[in-house]
């Protein structure tokens, strides 16, 4: 149970309006509540099967929201669509909603999209402001994330933020081509929130030194360097090269 605006809530009679929507095919759901800046917001993650097909994730998340605002009177902040089976039941198949609730905190779900549907509970997300950051790390991440550079303050994983599967790949792409050193997505599962990730990207700065310096020393062909910058369309510097060297030969 959790109290919003003075009203008790159970999450069992949410969940039961969102299947009642008959949009997920009796597909599980968890409802849990989530503190933010001193309010209440409320998340539901979906599951959803046949995940590989396409899907208008923004529309079913308004669908979802609008019945349980007619049903319930009350908002629903998040919703967060993950594959089939991916929702933690009990060996009796009830819902473990608090280990629900810690993987989402933690990022351990597996995300498909999430929508925001508000930043808080009086301000709709299409009329919030988002102001971008000079910080070339936190800009790679929000090419990808609707954000304000604000929220990385607060200790919230990137699946916390608004990101899915595809955007944490997409800001492994971003943060390799800015820090130029290789991002994969399990770092950004392991390393989940930005200060993690920045003091990770600090501690590979001995290797990224030592890479570029091994790099000078092997490529000095100036035919070789020529082909790479002619490769990338611009001038560049070692690390780059190296990088775009390794995208040559795999």
């Amino acid at each position: 149970m959790f109290i919003v605006n003075g009203k008790n809530y159970h999450a069992v009679d949410i969940e039961r309006v969102i299947k009642e929507t008959g949009l997920f095919d009796g597909q599980c759901c968890a409802v849990f509540s989530e503190q933010i800046d001193n309010e209440q917001h409320i998340i539901a993650v979906q599951e959803v099967s046949g995940y590989g097909d396409s899907h208008d994730w923004q529309q079913l998340a308004a669908q979802l929201s609008e019945q349980v605002a007619a049903d319930k009177q009350l908002r629903l902040s998040e919703v967060v669509f993950v594959p089939q089976n991916q929702i933690p039941l009990t060996g009796s198949k009830k819902i473990r909603r608090h280990h629900c609730r810690a993987q989402w905190q933690s990022g351990q779900l597996m995300v498909l999209f999430s929508v925001k549907l508000n930043l808080s509970p009086s301000i709709p997300a299409s009329q919030a402001v988002v102001t971008m950051s000079d910080d070339p790390l936190v800009a790679a991440i929000q090419a990808e994330i609707n954000v304000d550079c604000s929220e990385f303050d607060k200790g919230k994983s990137f699946v916390q933020l608004g990101a899915d599967s595809i955007a944490l790949i997409r800001i492994a792409r971003n943060v390799s081509q800015v820090q130029q050193v290789p991002c994969q997505l399990a770092d950004l599962i392991t390393h989940n929130t930005l200060p993690k990730l920045r003091r990770w990207l600090e501690g590979l700065q001995p290797m990224v030194q030592d890479r570029d310096n091994q790099f000078a020393s092997d490529y000095q062909n100036e035919d070789v360097i020529e082909l790479l910058e002619q490769h990338l369309g611009r001038k560049s510097n070692p690390s780059e090269l190296l990088l775009t060297l390794q995208g040559v030969l795999s």
